[in-house]
């Protein structure tokens, strides 16, 4: 890079001087890192802009040559690659700062829409140019993928006339057909892949900000019809990473242990989809999305169970969003297993403790989602799942403590000091089985040296989904949204002075929907106490046998009405979600470290 730096300004004529940076056949893109430190960058961007702008244009040049030549030769590829990684390593310099983050939006003399040379009105701007020929790049035959002919320069394809739909990466949506695997062609998907995540970071160098105008110009004109590659692109990343199947080893990272190369290609490609996708759902007309699932449910309540138990208390403003996904696909579970039946009680027995409850003013949102999925099952279900059934029965004391719910200051008060000198997460060993399970303990702190992002605050569930609830009646109620604020990081608190978080506890006890499980508990407990007397059962084999062939008809309160939540899309949630998934981005490029050390106004970096 000091090679551009501290000359005057050369020529962009100059041919000699400019392709010194991407003649070299023996550079990888961590070397391009490890030679162009950022300093170095830095002093060529403030003392001799103008070779920073003609460097820029010129590799911008080159890949363009590239795409209309078609690569053909192994020089033209390889300089193809050291510009697209020197580009990688210089634009989030450009990004950061605001005096030249307009740059490649500017228009190029000669580059117009209508190929017109002297149409300087028409003329492209560098970034379209960029992302047009990184496009077309990505569907080059023999470089990025398959020639259907025998490659030879006279009869290769050209590169503007071949349908990029018949050339898709991988069999799936949209093509049958599954290429032969070719090392060569991943890895130049994934350099090409790395600088288009590089150009669409320019999000990254701006504070967060809910403005929905606020729209991505990279990631806009990528997705827009200008690009013909636009639907083969989308289509090929979604297959390649729907379709890997890392060798079976279940290993994360295992291309550093063995070759393979289709995993680095898939996370950028995952990557890559996610931030398209983030651009199409922030600019589609739809104005809701629906919360039910379809899936596996006891996977789901399997995988939420262990978010909510592994005690992590900085996940739990997560809880209610994941019990929404429960809730709202309780009326169709069948039959849930034991195990999942269970880990339902468990987390209802964690989230009625007085401790949890009182603990903040909106945790009683928890329990009234988990009885809406008891009373949907019972409901809608009861047939089937007798697992769920029976361990209702074992666990019928945590309903009548929620039931007698202690309401006086002075009990509350006691319940929580009880915790205030050892607090605790909301652990699986918390049960009353007592038994360990997987995963009980927190996470090891991060290494030192590591990095990790910050993240805005978590949207309330009243900011995601529609505010209603099944009341104890089985009527419609509106749930109003509190004003509180939620707690800090770290451990639950274990105590709230003035009595606040329980002042309102009179009014929300008295609207808990227990009506349908008391008279449940109140049928069937009496019948399942006298079989097990009568005929010495000691089996719960024999008692779930039982509880198969028993019927609720007649004897439960009208079913309530099935109520879905909808996911309500708003500019808090997106911009959570947009700072969330640049932020894992961020942390997940550190071979090379492409925005390391660069002036990040999307989150904070912290080392570790």
């Amino acid at each position: 890079m000091a090679a551009a730096w501290p000359v005057p300004p050369v020529e962009a004529t100059d041919d000699a001087f400019w392709d010194q940076f991407w003649a070299d056949t023996a550079t990888s893109v961590q070397d391009v890192f490890a030679l162009v430190p950022a300093a170095e960058i830095r002093a060529v961007r403030e003392e001799s802009p103008s070779n920073l702008a003609t460097l820029c244009y010129k590799a911008v040049e080159k890949l363009v040559q590239g795409a209309e030549s078609g690569c053909h030769t192994e020089k033209e590829r390889q300089i193809v690659l050291n510009c697209c990684r020197l580009l990688t390593r210089i634009l989030p310099y450009i990004f950061e700062d605001p005096d030249w983050r307009g740059f490649f939006w500017s228009t190029v003399p000669g580059a117009g829409r209508g190929g017109g040379d002297d149409d300087d009105e028409n003329a492209r701007p560098l970034a379209e140019s960029l992302l047009l020929a990184v496009a077309d790049l990505l569907f080059c035959p023999d470089f990025t993928v398959q020639s259907h002919r025998r490659s030879t320069v006279d009869t290769a394809e050209d590169i503007h006339s071949i349908d990029s739909c018949e050339y898709i990466w991988e069999a799936g949506v949209g093509f049958a057909h599954s290429p032969q695997p070719n090392y060569i062609h991943d890895l130049n998907r994934t350099e090409l892949l790395k600088l288009l995540l590089t150009c669409f970071s320019e999000a990254m160098y701006l504070p967060p900000s809910s403005d929905s105008s606020n729209t991505n110009p990279w990631v806009q004109f990528f997705c827009s019809t200008e690009n013909r590659h636009a639907l083969p692109l989308f289509t090929s990343l979604l297959n390649v990473v729907c379709a890997y199947d890392p060798v079976g080893y279940g290993i994360p990272y295992n291309h550093l242990l063995f070759s393979d190369y289709r995993e680095p290609l898939v996370e950028e490609a995952a990557q890559v989809l996610i931030v398209t996708l983030d651009y199409d759902s922030s600019t589609s007309s739809s104005p809701t999305v629906d919360g039910t699932t379809t899936g596996t449910a006891m996977d789901d309540v399997d995988v939420f169970h262990k978010i909510i138990t592994s005690g992590h208390q900085r996940l739990q403003p997560l809880f209610d969003c994941l019990l929404t996904i429960v809730v709202n696909v309780s009326p169709y579970l069948k039959s849930l297993s034991m195990v999942a039946a269970n880990k339902l009680l468990h987390l209802l027995e964690a989230f009625s403790t007085t401790w949890f409850l009182f603990s903040a003013v909106q945790n009683h949102h928890l329990v009234f989602f988990l009885l809406e999925v008891f009373n949907n099952i019972i409901q809608y279900q009861f047939d089937g799942n007798s697992n769920l059934v029976y361990a209702v029965i074992r666990k019928r004391n945590v309903f009548h403590q929620l039931a007698n719910l202690p309401t006086d200051s002075q009990s509350i008060q006691k319940g929580l000091q009880r915790k205030k000198k050892t607090p605790e997460p909301i652990s699986r060993t918390n049960s009353q089985d007592g038994a360990s399970m997987e995963g009980s303990r927190p996470a090891a702190p991060a290494e030192p040296g590591t990095l990790k992002t910050s993240l805005v605050a978590t949207p309330g569930i009243d900011k995601l989904t529609e505010k209603s609830q099944v009341s104890e009646d089985g009527t419609m109620r509106s749930l109003e949204p509190e004003s509180s604020q939620p707690p800090p990081e770290g451990n639950l608190p274990s105590a709230v002075s003035d009595g606040e978080p329980w002042s309102g506890v009179m009014s929300w006890k008295s609207k808990l929907p227990l009506q349908t499980i008391m008279r449940l508990l109140q049928v069937l407990v009496p019948q399942v106490e006298k079989i097990c007397i009568d005929k010495g059962l000691t089996d719960e084999s024999e008692i779930l046998k039982f509880l198969q062939h028993g019927t609720l008809v007649g004897l439960l309160p009208v079913p309530h009405p099935i109520l879905i939540r909808k996911y309500q899309a708003n500019s808090g949630t997106a911009m959570w979600f947009r700072t969330y998934m640049w932020g894992v981005i961020y942390l997940r490029n550190v071979d090379p470290p492409i925005w390391y050390d660069t002036d990040v106004k999307l989150f904070e970096i912290q080392r570790v």
